[in-house]
């Protein structure tokens, strides 16, 4: 049987990008873009089958 992993950070909400993916995600927005720094920093979780589907080849 294998241990569970901690995982260091929240699950987060269902991810509003799901379109982008095959299955459910969840986004956990860790960090949001302001006037200083032009970028945003999020963690998204897969549930069991999810997949990327950013682009096809």
């Amino acid at each position: 049987m294998a241990e569970e992993l901690k995982q260091p950070f929240a699950i987060g909400e269902i991810n509003p990008y799901n379109k982008y993916f095959t299955g459910t995600t969840h986004l956990n927005m860790l960090v949001t873009r302001d006037e200083i720094f032009n970028s945003s920093i999020g963690n998204v979780t897969f549930d069991a089958g999810a997949r990327t589907n950013w682009h096809k080849h």
